[in-house]
């Protein structure tokens, strides 16, 4: 009696551990870092991964996340899937030198986006509006923050610096304020 109840419950037990180990496989490169001790950094090595940043499986992401990612990002790839200790789920991707990460929250709602791109990649109305007042400085970074509360504006956050001096514009609505002002020593 007691083979009859144990073999079928071990089988059972050794079959989900066995679907458990094929079917749950963490999202691309999300375990960590394959840097050797005296190998060459190249720039993809540099890209960390937060510290509030945990690596999640495919199973925990949201349907509707993944729905609203692929209807808004359809030709993304490469798509990174990460979870912050707060609960919310981050996909990062990169094309044509923009860096993309969208935010969704506990549920799967979209909460924002960050594109990062350098000057060459910028609009237009952006770059003269901060080069007619910084002409002599060089656009470094642009970050550019979309919210799902404000969707109609962005946010642009741009580094820029000349010789000795460093500043972080905000432009938002068409105004723009200096957030940071760093003078080499």
């Amino acid at each position: 009696m007691k083979k009859v109840i144990f073999k079928p419950a071990l089988n059972c037990i050794g079959a989900l551990l066995i679907i458990h180990l094929f079917s749950c496989q963490p999202i691309n490169g999300v375990t960590g870092f394959k840097i050797k001790p005296g190998k060459n950094v190249t720039p993809e090595d540099q890209i960390a991964i937060p510290a509030n940043m945990i690596p999640i499986l495919r199973n925990e992401i949201p349907v509707k996340a993944v729905r609203e990612f692929i209807t808004h990002f359809a030709d993304a790839k490469n798509v990174r899937w990460q979870k912050a200790n707060d609960g919310e789920f981050i996909a990062d991707f990169t094309k044509d030198s923009i860096k993309t990460m969208v935010w969704y929250d506990r549920r799967g709602l979209w909460n924002c986006t960050l594109r990062k791109y350098c000057e060459s990649k910028m609009p237009a109305e952006v770059r003269a509006m901060v080069k007619s007042t910084f002409f002599d400085h060089a656009i470094i970074e642009i970050n550019e923050i979309k919210l799902a509360q404000d969707r109609e504006n962005i946010i642009y956050s741009i580094l820029i610096k000349n010789t000795d001096n460093f500043k972080i514009l905000r432009i938002y609505n068409e105004e723009m304020k200096i957030t940071g002002d760093y003078t080499k020593p």
